[in-house]
């Protein structure tokens, strides 16, 4: 194997944080991939409202985990592991187990803060994914970040407007998830990879621009 190439994906252990409309996808395209293990985080119970487009769900599952709902309902030849539990520094324990890449599939600005954070210090490489309204977004974060989130848009700690508030297509959900997934297995990103916007509405497609901030809080 070339130095900085990409292990197989039956090598690799995802995580996936979030199990919602961007996470489901995202764990059934790992899963098509072949990834050898995947572990589901998300501190949520299945929802009426969930079950339209978080495909694992099912109206016998509402009030159930959904990591571990999710988890035992994936069709994966690997290792499949469902932690029901948020993403703060009381559950860094349960992320140490040999992480090779992190997809951040969460709606909430305070988990995908403390996300990045966390794969910035562990030199994890982590796949933001997010949905908002007409748009998917991706951002692939090198191991170690420059540039990482905080790079682009600062420290999040104030929640703002989430999908859930502001309303997203369900085939936005659907196409980010998948491209988490193609991202996580694809060639490790080297230096800035841009940030990726797929805008359903108008038919457009663009990168924009992801530099590395002098200043970063997180990773400079």
């Amino acid at each position: 194997m070339m130095a900085g190439s990409m292990p197989s994906p039956a090598s690799l252990h995802v995580l996936v944080a979030g199990a919602g409309g961007i996470g489901c996808p995202a764990t059934w395209g790992l899963a098509a991939s072949g990834v050898g293990r995947i572990t589901v985080l998300d501190p949520d119970v299945v929802e009426l409202s969930n079950l339209p487009r978080q495909v694992w769900y099912r109206r016998e599952d509402i009030g159930r985990s959904k990591a571990q709902v999710a988890a035992a309902r994936l069709p994966a030849a690997g290792f499949v592991g469902g932690v029901h539990a948020r993403l703060d520094d009381t559950n860094e324990e349960a992320l140490r187990a040999g992480v090779d890449v992190a997809i951040d599939a969460t709606d909430g600005a305070h988990a995908k803060d403390w996300l990045n954070q966390w794969a910035v210090r562990r030199g994890v490489p982590l796949v933001h994914a997010a949905g908002l309204r007409s748009e998917a977004r991706l951002l692939r974060v090198p191991a170690g970040g420059r540039p990482c989130l905080a790079c682009l848009f600062g420290r999040l700690t104030e929640e703002t407007g989430s999908c859930a508030d502001l309303g997203v297509w369900n085939g936005v959900v659907g196409t980010v998830g998948f491209l988490a997934a193609h991202a996580a297995t694809s060639e490790p990103v080297q230096g800035a990879g841009g940030y990726a916007v797929l805008d359903f509405e108008s038919g457009r497609a663009m990168t924009l621009g992801a530099r590395a901030a002098r200043a970063c809080p997180v990773c400079s």
